[in-house]
């Protein structure tokens, strides 16, 4: 276990060997990104899919006296089958704790990583592209999600991130307790933040991973990019 982690991944050449790869999380073959759910040989998403990635290295978070500071960039597409359909579920970036059991149903709204409106010791980002009358407000959004499926912040989506590439880069800051979430697809960019200490809330070791899903709904759930920093002082 570290208290310095960075990795990068660019899902080119071979495939990762330290990460775990969970439901349909695969590679397409001569492509250059990681495809967390499904699709048909024609292409086409299918419904009711999830596919999850998870880093192996324990992360270090915090200790009783220090936290790390973290922060995140994932570059994806998410894309509906033609501009005619509704597209659905959308991407995840959470942390669990070690060897978290993940609940079994975990497609549609549930992103590929709940299983019920409580999950304790669990932080999410979500960028969730379907608004589930249950729990989400009624747009697509970048959510802040601390032990909940539903988010404690949120921020519409343009309509336009579909189908192009989008960069979210999320930081923690551990002094102030400040999480940002920021989206951009090149020209339009939306943040949601919110503050919250995270010894509070997470175990002192935790897996960090991505995930994605679609349910009655689908898109494409194609990611390009993930890279990772944490850093635990006092070491």
């Amino acid at each position: 276990m570290a208290s310095k982690t960075t990795f990068s991944y660019d899902f080119y050449g071979s495939k990762p060997t330290d990460l775990i790869y969970q439901g349909d999380a695969y590679f397409p073959s001569d492509t250059t990104y990681l495809r967390l759910t499904k699709t048909d040989s024609s292409g086409t998403p299918e419904l009711e899919r999830f596919g999850r990635i998870i880093h192996t290295e324990p992360i270090q978070l915090w200790k009783p006296d220090a936290q790390a500071d973290f922060d995140t960039t994932i570059r994806f597409i998410l894309k509906p089958k033609s501009r005619s359909n509704t597209p659905a579920d959308g991407l995840v970036f959470f942390m669990v704790p070690l060897n978290y059991a993940f609940p079994t149903e975990t497609t549609g709204g549930n992103l590929g990583i709940y299983g019920g409106p409580d999950c304790p010791s669990v932080f999410a980002v979500e960028f969730d592209i379907f608004a589930n009358d249950e729990w989400d407000p009624n747009f697509p959004h970048v959510g802040i999600n601390i032990e909940s499926r539903a988010s404690q912040a949120v921020t519409q989506l343009p309509e336009s991130f579909l189908g192009k590439e989008v960069e979210l880069k999320i930081s923690y800051t551990a002094a102030t307790g400040v999480i940002s979430a920021v989206a951009s697809d090149g020209k339009q960019t939306v943040e949601a933040s919110y503050e919250c200490q995270l010894k509070d809330v997470l175990r002192q070791q935790v897996q960090v991973g991505l995930a994605g899903s679609t349910g009655g709904l689908a898109a494409k759930h194609d990611v390009s990019h993930w890279r990772f920093h944490s850093a635990l002082p006092g070491n």
